[in-house]
């Protein structure tokens, strides 16, 4: 009945939950983390593990159900023996390409932060046999520089991935190409010297090549900066522009990065300023946290949290990460402390009120839900979903006249068309419940069906209102176009199927409606409703008394607390004659029906009794 703003029917449902953290990492940005850690020499095999799947892989090649590599694994085996092995009429040309095609396909293995292990020495021999029978045009030999040179810094060989990296960038001015990557591995190399003027120039070239590489050269720079300016300004202006462009410029990460930069942001108010060295200590511990998050270890989770709390005090959005991970624990007290240490920090952070005002909720403390979700509105008078949180909660709390003010407020705010179709459905359901207006109701529902033209429910409600109002062709017609709907699940079509089958039945056209009963039952057997619909026209309009108890007995079956089945499973028996049969059925209708409440008792027990009146 009560209207919920995210899920309308799961109370459990919170729409605006505060993620913090991604749920996934990005491979791009795990590399770009996992190789942005200082000193910048990478060695073989030694990388960040990185968790895919609850699996930690550290090291050498994944198992099948893990990575699926079978296939390409396969190809490069091809490729190997072809090597190992090479006809006498092979091409140099196909020799080239062949070892192109295994070292880039070893390389993309060792880059990816799934599958680690000591791919690049792998990838470094194919691109050395290549090397052998390579084309002597510059635009190949410069792509071949490239990749050399990125294979000798991932094994750490920083001197000849200098050496490479330049003759790249001297090949593709002759080529006229731009060879990003060595750009960027000059500018690793540049920043592992200390040599900021060179680090600055083809960090900043490379960032240009590759989006997310301008990212990794930003993080560089920016801890080169760090590390070399003997008074670091108290300014977060590098730290928040780094974290602006890799959230802008990765995907699954994009929220880890925006956290962290909204933190910083927010703790720029406090009378405590960070500085650069704390800048970056705190995006680094802060992304720890986050893919610990993304690992379900709560407890590491936790600890690098409090670690972070201790040196940045001020930070509410701290407390509350602090508390949704309580909360995910079950240890609801420590989750509410934190929300509460949250609003104490800071009255206004409208994020904290909602996550305490949405586990009161949980916890069934309507009232102290209710008066948190008033301080929300305080804070946002123009927020929707807000008025229609606080209008659950006056349901809850039975007051009914308030909820339908407050759902009235949440329309005229809101400005999502199907969300509001939500709230117009519940709120009908009031008009119709509690002031038995169905004029409005069904004003509210034809309302939700304009908001929504694919929302099923708002027409099998609206049909339901005109069949109250006795506007069967209405109701027909809006059954009707309900049918049309693309989304319309199988257990809906065949609700509204039994809906006009009953419609028909009050226009007594018996055969029309026996076809929608039917249809509903082939499309939802387990829909207890047509069964006994059926049965009724075949028990009172065909004289067909068999396949009316075999239809009734088939409803009672689907739903043994059918009390309407029942008594209809003794009107059939009656009629046969079968008496006890018939009390049967009569006296489990009515020990049902004092919970459903769905039969006239004074009926039910004259039937009794002339039973065995002689």
């Amino acid at each position: 009945m009560a209207a919920e703003s995210t899920s309308f029917y799961n109370d459990d449902a919170y729409p605006h939950r505060l993620d913090n953290g991604p749920k996934e990492a990005s491979d791009d940005l795990a590399r770009l983390l996992a190789d942005s850690q200082f000193p910048l020499e990478p060695s073989l095999g030694k990388h960040l593990p990185t968790t895919v799947s609850g699996t930690t892989i550290t090291g050498g090649p994944a198992q099948d159900n893990e990575v699926p590599l079978r296939t390409g694994q396969a190809a490069v085996s091809r490729l190997m023996i072809a090597w190992t092995q090479p006809a006498a009429d092979t091409a140099c040309a196909e020799r080239y390409t062949e070892a192109m095609q295994t070292g880039q396909y070893w390389l993309k293995q060792h880059r990816s932060p799934k599958v680690r292990g000591a791919w690049a020495s792998e990838a470094l021999a194919q691109f050395c046999r290549a090397q052998d029978v390579a084309p002597t045009d510059t635009n190949t030999q410069c792509q071949l520089s490239e990749l050399l040179a990125e294979c000798y810094y991932h094994l750490g060989q920083w001197e000849k991935a200098f050496q490479y990296a330049n003759k790249a960038l001297a090949l593709g001015k002759t080529a006229n190409r731009m060879p990003g990557t060595a750009h960027t591995i000059l500018g690793l190399y540049y920043v592992k010297h200390h040599v900021l003027p060179q680090a600055k120039h083809h960090l900043g070239l490379g960032g240009q090549h590759d989006r997310v590489l301008g990212a990794l050269a930003q993080w560089h720079l920016l801890q080169l900066c760090m590390k070399t300016r003997p008074n670091p300004q108290p300014s977060l202006r590098s730290v928040k522009h780094v974290l602006t462009d890799i959230a802008q410029n990765t995907t699954h990460w994009a929220q880890a990065t925006r956290a962290a930069l909204g933190m910083v942001q927010r703790y720029r108010t406090c009378p405590q300023r960070l500085s650069w060295q704390e800048g970056l200590t705190f995006c680094q511990t802060l992304i720890e946290a986050l893919q610990a998050e993304n690992q379900q270890d709560a407890e590491k989770e936790l600890a690098l949290l409090k670690t972070l709390r201790q040196q940045f005090p001020g930070m509410s959005s701290l407390l509350l990460m602090q508390g949704h991970v309580h909360q995910s624990l079950g240890n609801i007290d420590d989750a509410l402390h934190h929300y509460t240490l949250a609003i104490k920090h800071k009255p206004t952070c409208e994020m904290a009120w909602l996550e305490k005002a949405a586990l009161l909720e949980h916890l069934g403390q309507f009232e102290a839900a209710y008066e948190a979700y008033q301080k929300l509105i305080q804070l946002s008078p123009a927020n929707a979903e807000y008025y229609c949180h606080l209008g659950n909660m006056a349901f809850k709390l039975e007051r009914p006249q308030e909820t339908m003010r407050l759902y009235q407020l949440a329309l005229r705010y809101g400005h999502d068309k199907p969300w509001k179709a939500t709230v117009a459905i519940s709120l009908s359901r009031l008009y119709r419940d509690f002031e038995h207006n169905l004029p409005a109701c069904e004003m509210t529902l034809t309302l939700a069906t304009q908001l929504d033209p694919s929302n099923q429910d708002a027409f099998i409600q609206l049909g339901l209102c005109l069949y109250e109002q006795a506007n069967y062709a209405g109701a027909e017609q809006v059954y009707h176009q309900a049918l049309q709907l693309n989304n319309l699940s199988e257990s809906n079509k065949a609700q509204l199927q039994c809906s006009l089958g009953f419609l028909h039945w009050l226009k007594q056209n018996e055969k029309e409606a026996i076809a929608c009963y039917q249809q509903a039952i082939t499309l939802d057997t387990a829909y207890d409703i047509p069964h006994n619909n059926l049965g009724v026209i075949y028990l009172d309009a065909n004289g067909r008394t068999h396949d009316a108890i075999a239809c009734f007995e088939q409803a009672i079956a689907v739903n043994p607390t059918y009390a309407m089945a029942h008594f209809n499973l003794g009107r059939a028996h009656s009629v046969l004659g079968n008496r006890l049969q018939a009390a049967k059925a009569f006296r489990q209708a009515s020990t049902l029906n004092q919970l459903t409440c769905e039969l006239d008792k004074d009926d039910l027990n004259d039937r009794l009794e002339a039973l065995f009146d002689v």
